[in-house]
């Protein structure tokens, strides 16, 4: 048989991803969908998920863009210091013996997601922190080897495909690179945790190293292989001109990986700051914002029930029941969707005030669901 390979449908070039692209139509209809923030840092539970970045923060501390926020130790740091103790002897790599899971149930999560009106579910597959919440096959830092010893991504997959879900997955491991502070008296230094904290040196500006790229491309294709997201979300450090040549790749393996299993597949990217995936070529991101007006492309909010914190902290501040059905009313009505945040507790449980936020959604659904599922957007547009 001396058959030629089929051609892929989508090369690793934006031309043949705009000329073969097109938005899925599924994902539109979809409209309402949950976020799941969970690791290793809702063991400290405290200030936010940037808990692993902001406790070695001693001196000044830095946005995601390196900017100089503040002078001074960040209250993370403090707070690190008096509860856990000095960050060479007790290092972030330390809370992951204790993020346990006991109580995780994948199901009983669904059924809520399921009774909250939701139609597609994205986890948090890997976050900055660097431990993958699936059985990874590139890292030893997952959550199958350590921690919870189970394959969280996975479990949730199989309950929500079961239970007629669109399962998703987000990838935020690009900014591992800059995320954790590297100075010598802190565990970050050290080579033994150079797979957890990146090999990043202590210079701030050091540009991402080919040896880092290839980890980040090894391990989001093993994502993709292993798990066949429907849904693949990128946060923003992605954008970066350091990831140029891997973006139109990615799409390209993952838009043809989609048609390989039969499936329309959807990626979404935050374009922060620019047009790092030209428009028509992924469904755009916002997060904790929305557009002014309606948008002719499909597009996504993603925001969190948590004023303050996108995993779970012990000063988590809910919105209102009201406020998150008058933003998905809103987002709606401009051809949007809303992806709502959750934070389970380290031990697996969702707290119960965010259960009841999604339960009141759910019932306000149930009544007004018919003009928010599969709708289109019309000439007026906002809500109110």
């Amino acid at each position: 048989d001396t058959a030629e390979p089929k051609q892929p449908k989508f090369e690793a070039n934006w031309e043949s991803i705009k000329a073969n692209y097109k938005d899925p139509e599924w994902f539109n209809k979809t409209k309402f969908g949950i976020f799941i923030h969970w690791g290793a840092y809702t063991v400290p539970a405290y200030g936010s998920e940037w808990y692993p970045r902001q406790m070695y923060m001693d001196t000044a501390v830095f946005s995601a863009g390196l900017e100089l926020k503040k002078q001074g130790a960040s209250a993370e740091f403090l707070h690190h210091r008096k509860h856990w103790g000095d960050q060479k002897q007790f290092g972030y790599k330390d809370f992951i013996p204790m993020f346990k899971g006991e109580r995780f149930n994948a199901d009983e999560w669904i059924d809520l997601f399921k009774k909250a009106g939701a139609r597609y579910v994205i986890p948090v597959a890997d976050h900055h922190d660097g431990f993958a919440m699936y059985k990874s096959n590139t890292s030893r830092w997952n959550a199958y080897d350590m921690g919870p010893k189970r394959d969280i991504l996975g479990e949730l997959f199989k309950a929500g495909r079961h239970k007629g879900m669109v399962m998703g997955a987000s990838s935020h491991f690009a900014f591992n690179w800059s995320f954790y502070n590297k100075k010598d008296h802190f565990d970050t230094t050290d080579p033994e945790y150079a797979d957890l904290y990146s090999s990043k040196g202590k210079d701030l500006k050091e540009p991402v190293s080919d040896r880092f790229k290839k980890r980040w491309w090894d391990r989001t294709v093993d994502l993709i292989d292993n798990y066949q997201p429907d849904i693949l979300w990128f946060d923003f450090y992605v954008d970066i001109p350091d990831f140029e040549d891997l973006r139109p790749k990615i799409a390209a393996y993952y838009y043809n990986k989609g048609v390989e299993w039969g499936k329309e597949v959807v990626l979404q990217d935050k374009n922060f700051s620019h047009q790092a995936f030209p428009e028509g070529t992924v469904i755009y991101d916002l997060e904790r914002g929305k557009l002014p007006d309606i948008r002719k492309l499909p597009w996504q909010t993603d925001t969190s029930i948590g004023k303050n914190s996108w995993s779970h902290v012990e000063n988590w501040k809910s919105k209102t029941a009201n406020e998150l059905v008058d933003d998905l009313v809103d987002i709606v009505s401009k051809n949007g969707c809303l992806l709502l945040n959750v934070g389970p507790k380290s031990d697996g449980t969702i707290p119960e005030d965010q259960k009841e936020i999604l339960l009141k959604i759910g019932k306000w659904l149930e009544v007004n669901g018919d003009a928010i599922y599969g709708t289109r957007y019309w000439k007026a547009f906002g809500e109110g």
